[in-house]
């Protein structure tokens, strides 16, 4: 049987189908006993009845979504909420489970193919990929995915106990989902530009200021004139040095 013609994907991610192809068209090994054989046909027709026994759960719990968990189905979808419910194992163990956990269910695991990883999209699960994440831009998904997860843990909390089996609750939290969206894609405000002040031509007031009030109160006005008064002309001095002295003060 030729390998490179065996359509493997409704059963294997893109990575996996390649290794797969590689590995079987340039493997050299041997034929397979009719024992060996038949065993490897039982491995993988169990494996198929379980996925499809999976598929089917799956459906049936997203047809009844809408009785289970309404408001959950309301914030990403009953085909989502439902294979939320299936990774986490219950509403009940979804409602205990933090948002953090929440947002990488199905979050696909990083195979050590030797295959470059750089466009895979880390730390993205169901959540990532229904309607509510999609519908908005590449560069924001990220954030919008944080925000519906905390908002799927509370909503799967309210269908817990259950309050508000119609969904308003789910229907609430979705519509301030969308807001945020709307807001986030919103142009940044304008810088407003401010007028230049009037020009005044007027000479400005030039005043000491409180550092020569300062330096007043320290040296008084009387400790320069006093000498000055009380030397020139009081003091009983004549002569040359007279002369000198009151040069002095009065300079």
């Amino acid at each position: 049987m030729d390998i490179t013609r065996v359509d493997l994907r409704p059963i294997l991610p893109s990575a996996t189908i390649m290794v797969v192809t590689v590995t079987g068209s340039t493997t050299n090994g041997r034929v397979l006993t009719n024992r060996e054989w038949q065993i490897t046909e039982e491995a993988c027709d169990l494996a198929l009845e379980l996925d499809g026994a999976r598929r089917t759960i799956i459906d049936y719990v997203e047809s009844r979504m809408s009785f289970i968990a309404p408001n959950l189905s309301q914030i990403v979808g009953s085909a989502t909420a439902a294979k939320m419910l299936g990774a986490a194992g219950g509403l009940t163990a979804l409602s205990k489970m933090p948002a953090c956990n929440v947002q990488v269910l199905g979050a696909s695991k990083r195979a050590a193919t030797g295959f470059s990883n750089a466009t895979a999209k880390r730390h993205t699960g169901y959540i990532y990929h229904s309607e509510v994440c999609t519908r908005a831009p590449v560069d924001l998904r990220m954030k919008i995915q944080r925000m519906a997860a905390a908002k799927c843990v509370l909503a799967a909390r309210i269908d817990r106990a259950h309050e508000a089996m119609d969904g308003s609750m789910g229907h609430k939290m979705r519509e301030e989902i969308d807001h945020k969206i709307e807001k986030l894609q919103e142009a940044p405000p304008s810088k407003t530009v401010k007028a230049l002040p009037a020009p005044d031509d007027a000479p400005k007031k030039r005043r000491g200021g409180r550092r020569c009030v300062g330096w007043l109160e320290i040296f008084p006005l009387i400790y320069f004139s006093a000498p000055l008064c009380v030397c020139v002309v009081t003091l009983p001095i004549k002569g040359f040095y007279a002369k000198i002295f009151a040069f002095t003060f009065t300079s």
